[in-house]
This record gives C-alpha cells, sequence and structure tokens, in this order.
C-alpha cells in the first residue's frame, strides 16, 4: 500500500504544470514491482489529480488571454480547435511536452471533463508501456534514480520561454549584425561516400512527392522513425525478429531526415532559421530515442549504449558550433556521415536478427562482441570530437588575433558594447 500512496503522489507532483520531475522513471520502477496495469491506473489517477490542480489554478487566466488573442496564438488556437481531443490524446501518449497543448487547452477554454478525458486516453496506455517496460528489464535503482536526476537537470537547464522576464531591457539590434544574420548561411560540407549519389538522387525523389507532402510532414516522419528504431531494439526481449522493426526505422529515418530540407530547396519554401531549428532539434530527439533504445535492448549494455549516444552528439554539437562561429556546417567526418551511420547500423542491427554473440567476462564484467564494438566506436567519436575541436580553436584563434593589427570596419565584424561594460 505504501508503494502505491508513493506512486499517486509522485504522479501529482510530476504532472502539475510547474513541476520539473520527470514521471517515466517512477512509472518503470514501479512497474516491477506492482505490475503493468495497477500501476497505470494509480499514475493515470494521480496525473488526472495533477491536471485537476492545473485547472483550478492556470485554467482561468490563460482563458481571459486566449479570449483577446492575436496573431501567432490565434492561428494556434485555431489549429487545435480543428481536433482538440485528438490533439490532447496524442501529446498524452506520445514523449511530447505538454505544457503547450496543455495551455492551448485552457487559453480556447476547453471542456474540462472533455480535457480530463483526453489525459486519461492517453496517459493510461504510456503508463501500461512503461510499466511494461519495467517489468521486462527490471532495471537495477541506480539507473532508475539517475536517469531522473538527469531530466530533472535537463528540464532546469532548457529555458522556459513561457515565462520571460521583463525586467531584462530589450537591446536595439545592430543593422549591421542584423543584416548578415539574415543573408549569410552556414554552408553544408560533406566528403561522405554517399554525398555524390544523394546530392544527384535526392532532388529528384523531392521532385517526385506528392503537393500536399511538406518539409514539416518529412521531419516529423524522421522523428516517429526513431522511435520505431528504439521501440524495435526494446522489443527484442521478446524475439529478435523486432529488430527487423528497427532496420525499417532506419530507412524511413534516412528518407525523412534527408528529404526535408531538400525538399524546402527545391519547392523555393526555405525557412532558414526555422529549418536550422527543427532540424537540429529532431536529430537530437531521435539521437537520445535510438541510443536509449539501444541500450534498453538485450544486446547492448546501457552504460555503452549511453557513451556511444553522448559520442554522437558531441559531433552534432562541434558541427553546430561551427555553423555559427565560422559559417559552414560539416555534415561529414572524413568520409562517414549520417547515412553511412544508417547503414552501418542497420546492417549490423540485421545481423544480430540471425545471430547473438555469446557473452563473456572481463574484469568480473559480462560483455559481448556488441559491447565491445560500440565502446570502442564510442572511443572513436570522443577522439574525434576533440581533435576536430582543438583543430577549431586553433584557426579562429589566429584569425581572430589577425584582426588585432587591421581596422574594425576591415574585419566585417560590428562590436556591440554595452554601457554597462564601460562602467564597470
Amino acid at each position: 500500500m505504501d508503494a502505491q500512496i508513493i506512486l499517486l503522489g509522485y504522479a501529482l507532483l510530476s504532472n502539475v504544470a510547474i513541476s520539473v520531475l520527470p514521471h517515466e522513471p517512477a512509472v518503470i520502477g514501479a512497474g516491477a514491482e506492482l505490475g503493468i496495469w495497477p500501476t497505470a491506473l494509480i499514475a493515470t489517477a494521480g496525473t488526472l489529480l495533477a491536471a485537476g490542480v492545473d485547472l483550478w489554478l492556470f485554467a482561468p487566466a490563460l482563458a481571459r488571454r486566449g479570449g483577446n488573442a492575436t496573431g501567432l496564438l490565434a492561428r494556434m488556437l485555431a489549429g487545435f480547435a480543428r481536433a482538440p481531443f485528438a490533439v490532447l490524446v496524442l501529446a498524452s501518449l506520445t514523449p511530447l511536452p505538454f505544457w503547450p497543448f496543455k495551455a492551448l487547452a485552457f487559453a480556447s477554454g476547453y471542456p474540462r471533463v472533455r480535457y480530463l478525458a483526453a489525459v486519461a486516453v492517453g496517459r493510461l496506455p504510456r503508463y501500461a508501456l512503461l510499466a511494461w517496460l519495467g517489468q521486462t528489464l527490471a532495471l537495477p535503482w541506480w539507473a532508475i534514480v539517475g536517469t531522473s536526476l538527469l531530466l530533472v537537470a535537463a528540464s532546469l537547464l532548457v529555458p522556459n520561454k513561457a515565462s520571460p522576464t521583463p525586467s531584462a531591457p530589450a537591446r536595439e539590434e545592430d543593422p549591421v549584425m542584423k543584416n548578415e544574420q539574415e543573408h549569410q548561411t552556414a554552408k553544408r560540407t560533406t566528403q561522405s561516400l554517399t554525398a555524390p549519389w544523394e546530392k544527384a538522387n535526392l532532388p529528384r525523389m523531392a521532385r517526385a512527392l506528392p503537393a500536399w507532402v511538406t518539409p514539416d510532414h518529412l521531419t516529423g516522419l524522421g522523428i516517429f522513425a526513431a522511435f520505431m528504431i528504439g521501440g524495435g531494439y526494446v522489443l527484442a526481449h521478446l524475439s529478435p525478429y523486432w529488430m527487423l522493426l528497427s532496420v525499417v526505422g532506419l530507412i524511413v529515418h534516412w528518407f525523412g531526415d534527408s528529404l526535408d530540407g531538400t525538399l524546402a530547396r527545391v519547392r523555393k519554401m526555405e525557412r532558414e532559421r526555422y529549418g536550422y531549428y527543427v532540424d537540429r532539434t529532431a536529430d537530437a530527439i531521435s539521437t537520445v530515442v535510438i541510443g536509449l533504445g539501444l541500450g534498453l535492448s538485450p544486446l547492448v549494455h546501457l552504460p555503452v549504449a549511453m557513451m556511444l549516444t553522448i559520442g554522437y552528439l558531441l559531433l552534432q554539437l562541434y558541427a553546430e558550433i561551427c555553423a555559427y562561429t565560422s559559417k559552414k556546417f560539416p555534415l561529414s567526418f572524413g568520409r562517414l556521415g549520417p547515412t553511412e551511420v544508417r547503414i552501418v547500423l542497420g546492417l549490423i542491427t540485421l545481423g544480430l536478427v540471425f545471430w547473438q554473440p555469446a557473452p563473456f567476462l572481463f574484469m568480473g564484467v559480462s560483455l559481448t562482441v556488441v559491447d565491445v564494438a560500440l565502446g570502442s566506436l564510442s572511443v572513436g567519436l570522443l577522439i574525434t570530437f576533440l581533435t576536430a575541436s582543438a583543430k577549431e580553436a586553433r584557426l579562429l584563434d589566429a584569425q581572430d588575433r589577425a584582426r588585432w593589427v587591421q581596422p574594425l570596419t576591415s574585419s566585417g565584424f560590428t562590436i556591440a558594447i554595452d554601457s554597462q561594460d564601460l562602467e564597470d
């Protein structure tokens, strides 16, 4: 009974609007102790209590604001009104952040009973799946607690766009810098093995797509495929043939991730800043979902999969920093790019469907050949990141030092100095 009360209370605390506590690790941990459906029902009850608190505290103020909505908020409310119940159910079911949809429901004055019903319909199967994972995997307590702490830290580090600080004065934007930001974009560079083939064929494939398909559809397809890949790895606990879902997911992920930007360029509908932001966000989500699914599979130990995920994310971070500092965006390292990574991962996955390597002991730890291979790859990714970062830092340092002996106007840069800096 104590565990049930604790789960109910934690589900309440972790689902209120202002909470930064993750509910997933608690549900996974409770699934192993309480069972699948008791865990799902108790967690859903706690979530409905949290929804009632949100309706009481936040709904009235947001409803008043929604009644006077203009511009982007008005368009978002109009889109939400087309299928509000379905939107809320899907948002409750998937790992998407739920607070934006919650805010839209409150701002639109959506009926409270229907809102609670949509939350219950979406959360119950989600909690049942998480509880099943906990019962199937029987994760150690340190993994659950560690994951919870990481998720809390991530939620605290991400800035809250919904509550800007009004005390910060808005600086006047320099017109020269604004012009440079609008017209100078990072140049994509790649030397991967498949780059010539993709350059010749991706535009042709994009032109053949139906008119109703948009770049956003393809980006969403890529994220959906990432969950296919991760889900196939996790379901390999039931049968290795589930990994065929991961192989198919890798193909679908390549299709969506490679064609979204190509389609925008072919149709002359580029949104450079929006496209860059959405593409980078989708890549990060996909990397984490695939890495976590691989770590929760019977193929690889979770720490090894997390090392691989961190290494890949570090290279993505390097490319994004270069896009800002050097106006170049490397899509490959050496002859390997995202497409080559998918091909290698797909071939390895396909091989593991029909052959599962026997574990062996190394310093008292049970490992497999897959652990050793992916661990070695993780080290290689880390070395690549450190080497490329050091080289780029030396290049930027040399370029900046060269400007010291030149007039500021010759460098093309505009330096903005805050009056507060002068007073200090």
